[in-house]
């Protein structure tokens, strides 16, 4: 199948202006994250930046396999809800908004390796450019980890995960690490 020019230049002007929208200048990431699973897509703001969040969780529970946060959207101020890799496991907890201002760092609360039902990733931190800090948990008896680093220019904009899916017979973790993006 020939593709006329039109149609090419087409698909090449969008592939772009898709690129020049997804910009940043910085990442973030803090050192606790944990070691199992794939790296999803990274997701961006179409425009804008997130000025909230929300998190998938699966309560835990003694009597099977439990994964605890399995994924993590961030609600951007254009409307737009964003998420990288999702697990399957679990129901999303409410959304939490900074109440003027936008996403600027965060932190992880991961549990440590054991040696039975890991579950990585309980609980994450945000801190807004008001000063506003969020959190929400599946565990918040876990310690929280050390903050990233703040976004040195611009705010945060775009998320990338690292979920660890169905392992079967094996101890499924689900979220394990995350990275944001900083944009201008």
């Amino acid at each position: 199948m020939a593709l006329s020019l039109s149609t090419v230049l087409f698909f090449l002007s969008c592939g772009l202006w898709f690129a020049e929208a997804r910009k940043y200048n910085s990442v973030l990431t803090v050192p606790n994250g944990g070691k199992w699973g794939r790296w999803g897509p990274a997701q961006f703001c179409y425009k804008g930046h997130a000025v909230g969040f929300r998190i998938k969780v699966e309560p835990y529970t003694m009597q099977y396999d439990s994964t605890d946060m399995n994924a993590i959207a961030l609600l951007c101020d254009d409307g737009e809800i964003i998420t990288s890799a999702v697990g399957p496991w679990g129901y999303w907890l409410k959304p939490l908004y900074c109440r003027e201002g936008k996403l600027v760092s965060f932190a992880l609360r991961v549990q440590e390796t054991k040696k039975v039902d890991n579950t990585a990733a309980n609980g994450i931190v945000f801190h807004c450019s008001n000063n506003d800090v969020l959190s929400a948990s599946g565990n918040p008896r876990l310690r929280l980890g050390p903050m990233s680093n703040r976004c040195a220019k611009g705010y945060i904009c775009g998320i990338l995960t690292r979920v660890q899916f169905a392992e079967y017979e094996e101890d499924d973790t689900a979220l394990n690490d995350v990275r944001m993006y900083c944009c201008d």
